[in-house]
């Protein structure tokens, strides 16, 4: 439900449509009449309800593609006025189009702080060769700009929101009960841990992660304290012929490395890949 008000008069019970647009970065309002009139006013002259603002957020138009906006204001669930940093202009978009995620306050919290101070205390007892790999992680820390919803908001505040899974899962690096089930939880929620001594399978069940977020179509940053971890990860796609799915970014050499030598796409043999529907 919504309501039109312009001049002080409630136009909503008179009107078929109405439409919200930008001339010259003021907002206007036209209304649509059963006569097939038009009457439109600047948004100053007019209230609509119900109106939501969100200061400091991410806008996303496209999945996994999001924007920093200093500002939106949204217009009786039908249109959002967003306006993005260091840019003076007004944008008008459909509600339906878009997705807005409000920024968090996780940097005036307790936890947060416990985080920067460790940081801190990693750099002064850090040795010479890994002092630059600490003053980048306290570095990184003090850019990070936080938002709701995101999984460090979440863990940072004890919610772990759930997650719709998948309809089917693939497994071609093998499992067992544990696997299976390290696996669909961390499909089903937005933070899994998956823990275990050495040699117990951790880095194929990570594997098997990647594997059904790739044939899914979507991708996956795969990030760790040391450089070991992720090569294990790495060396484990190779075996199945997998990794010229990966890009071995992080320093100038990989980042070299990977685009002077791009992989072709391998013939492939699924009868090893195991196919398992959701239980």
């Amino acid at each position: 439900m919504f309501s039109i008000f312009m001049n002080g008069q409630d136009k909503t019970n008179q009107i078929t449509d109405w439409r919200l647009w930008s001339k010259e970065n003021q907002m206007m309002v036209t209304v649509g009449f059963p006569s097939g009139k038009l009457f439109t006013k600047p948004l100053v002259f007019c209230k609509i309800t119900p109106q939501k603002e969100i200061q400091a957020g991410l806008l996303s138009r496209e999945e996994n593609v999001y924007q920093q906006i200093d500002k939106s204001t949204e217009y009786g669930n039908k249109y959002v006025v967003v306006n993005y940093p260091n840019d003076q202009k007004k944008y008008v978009m459909k509600s339906g189009n878009v997705r807005i995620i409000a920024s968090s306050g996780l940097k005036n919290e307790n936890i947060f702080s416990y985080f920067t101070e460790i940081a801190k205390e990693r750099v002064r007892h850090a040795s010479p060769t890994n002092k630059p790999m600490a003053e980048n992680i306290e570095r990184q820390l003090k850019k990070i700009t936080l938002y709701k919803g995101t999984a460090l908001h979440s863990y940072c505040y004890g919610k772990n929101e759930a997650r719709d899974s998948l309809e089917h899962f693939i497994f071609p690096f093998g499992l067992n009960e544990s696997k299976l089930e390290a696996v669909e939880n961390a499909f089903s929620s937005q933070i899994s841990i998956i823990e275990g001594p050495p040699v117990t399978g951790k880095t194929q069940t990570i594997s098997n992660i990647i594997s059904n977020i790739l044939v899914n179509k979507k991708s996956v940053a795969i990030v760790s304290n040391n450089n070991p971890a992720v090569e294990n990860v790495y060396e484990k796609m190779a075996k199945k012929e997998l990794d010229y799915l990966v890009a071995k970014l992080g320093s100038s050499t990989n980042k070299t490395g990977f685009f002077s030598g791009v992989k072709e796409v391998p013939l492939y043999n699924f009868e090893s890949a195991v196919v398992t529907p959701k239980s």
